[in-house]
């Protein structure tokens, strides 16, 4: 049948109080005295929408499908509850979704919609269509979509990430820099040139230090863990047993056999965050901005020390082709019982719009949040306070913009009036409390900050534009994927953490037993899955030939 839909506008306040219950991810700590579906954020929602909620289960992102499962057995499904791709998959083949196509055509606003099928906030105004087609290349609506008859009905909506979150940066110290007479090195022969001398140094542990080792993978050409497609012939690989990993693989063991690095992060949990604030640490390889995250305080507490930061690069200077995790973390559907699919969309326009149109009088929610992030009682949880609601939804390039927002405004000797977005006030706020006490910008511990969005953020971000791979699969874990991770994470693990801790170098022998190990262990049985099951073109929304 025709769906029908009220007319209502795109931040519509019920007149008459709705009833709508969630599935929530419950990643993030709470307040004191707070939880899911009983907090600030909770109440906000409720006020902005005329509505009460109720939370069915919350979990972790890690099992909330189980929660899912569950509620799909006994037939007690939320209105709206977040799930894997593999569990939308089950909840559509029982009949049990709301198909969401012409709820998302009559109210997902302009800005929510320019978001899931161009994946960016850039202003699009003035875009060609061919501009715009490149742009829509990862469409994030292609996996949501069943086929029935001779159509694509949309099923679900995708949970994201911003996609930058993930960039990796180079911290190094400039006090050491100054006290040996270095200069700020720009490619990695000249930044592992200098991790030598700060080795020599009797107050250095370790010259280079950082919580994901990812990070030095990467570094070196080689990415692991990775379902990818080839863009020409549409054939599936996985990342890990490919040659350029094997050689990144042999060079980050070399740095662990001559005492660059702390070779206890391959087997014991990470202890970054002790190594870098006592001192000990001359380059710390750490995330592109989250100024008010855990990762980055981690330098911000380093105390008496000045930091400098530039992105990772290669060996001829090029900042190196950065692989993110996918971008898709979760969906969410809607029960084919629930009263109020509209609702999904209604928050999904107030949490983006800010973003897309900075100038938009419908920016309440964004406002609100603000004001209770800047309150004393959640000062240490503001940057968690986004995801206590019971609906998360990150836009996806927020970061980088936000940083040229502030980059421009402190240039120009601007006021917080200058600021182009409201959450830039929260970030910007902080900068203008440190330099208010009378410290030099360039010289005080808190300059991370400070060269972070002043000097390079601005122009080094730029060089990631159109050089996000998101290469593998595109959407959350298949059940292949999800039947098989154990055993691969098991042989992985063990036998990357063999090699790059071994005192000799890593043979094409020991590799090849490694990929066989890996081939037995299922990644040629998702590869298959894949081969069989997932033909689209995900940046072109085609299906392969």
């Amino acid at each position: 049948d025709e769906c029908v839909v009220p007319k209502y506008d795109y931040f519509h306040q019920y007149a008459d109080t709705v009833n709508v219950s969630f599935g929530q991810i419950t990643d993030k700590p709470f307040a004191s005295g707070e939880e899911a579906g009983s907090n600030c954020i909770n109440s906000l929602w409720e006020e902005l929408l005329n509505a009460n909620f109720e939370i069915k289960y919350s979990g972790t992102s890690s099992n909330i499908s189980t929660l899912v499962n569950v509620s799909m057995i006994s037939d007690d499904l939320p209105d709206i509850t977040p799930c894997s791709e593999t569990m939308f998959g089950e909840l559509y083949e029982q009949e049990m979704l709301c198909d969401l196509t012409d709820y998302y055509e009559y109210y997902a606003s302009p800005a929510l919609k320019q978001i899931l099928e161009y994946n960016t906030i850039a202003d699009l105004s003035s875009a060609t269509e061919e501009e715009k087609s490149q742009l829509s290349g990862c469409n994030l609506l292609a996996s949501c979509k069943k086929v029935e008859g001779d159509e694509e009905r949309l099923y679900a909506i995708p949970m994201l990430l911003d996609k930058y979150t993930y960039c990796p940066y180079v911290w190094i110290r400039s006090d050491w820099l100054d006290e040996m007479g270095e200069q700020m090195p720009t490619t990695r022969g000249e930044i592992l040139a200098l991790a030598e001398k700060f080795k020599s140094r009797p107050d250095c542990s370790y010259p280079i230090y950082t919580n994901d080792i990812n990070f030095l993978y990467e570094w070196f050409g080689g990415i692991p863990s990775f379902y990818e497609q080839d863009y020409t012939t549409g054939a599936w690989s996985y990342s890990t047993i490919g040659d350029s990993f094997k050689n990144a693989l042999e060079s980050v063991r070399q740095l662990g056999q001559s005492g660059m690095i702390d070779t206890r992060i391959f087997s014991e949990a990470s202890n970054a965050a002790a190594e870098v604030k006592q001192g000990n640490v001359g380059i710390y390889i750490g995330y592109f901005w989250q100024p008010q995250g855990g990762d980055i305080s981690i330098v911000a507490q380093s105390k008496n020390i000045d930091w400098r930061v530039m992105p990772l690069c290669d060996e001829n200077g090029d900042v190196i082709e950065v692989y993110t995790k996918p971008n898709i973390q979760n969906y969410y559907v809607v029960s084919s019982k629930c009263k109020n699919p509209e609702l999904l969309f209604l928050m999904l326009n107030h949490m983006v719009e800010q973003w897309v149109n900075p100038d938009s009088t419908s920016s309440t929610y964004t406002e609100r949040v603000l004001e209770l992030m800047e309150m004393p009682k959640y000062e240490d949880l503001a940057n968690y306070m986004g995801e206590w609601g019971p609906v998360i939804f990150d836009v996806p390039d927020k970061n980088y913009y936000m940083s040229l927002d502030i980059r421009n405004t402190i240039a120009e000797n601007g006021t917080e009036s200058d600021l182009k977005y409201s959450f830039s006030k929260y970030n910007y706020g902080l900068i203008k409390e440190y330099l208010s006490q009378g410290q030099s910008p360039a010289s005080n511990n808190y300059n991370w900050i400070y060269y972070k969005i002043f000097y390079e953020s601005a122009s080094m971000a730029d060089k990631f534009f159109d050089r996000m791979n998101y290469g593998g699969y595109f959407g959350t874990a298949t059940t292949g994927m999800l039947n098989y991770a154990v055993s691969i994470s098991n042989v992985e693990n063990t036998y990357i953490s063999n090699m790059v801790l071994q005192s000799t170098p890593i043979s094409d022998k020991q590799f090849e037993e490694f990929k066989a190990k890996m081939i037995q262990a299922g990644v040629d049985s998702v590869l298959e899955e894949l081969e069989r099951d997932y033909k689209y073109k995900w940046w072109k929304g085609e299906e392969s030939a």
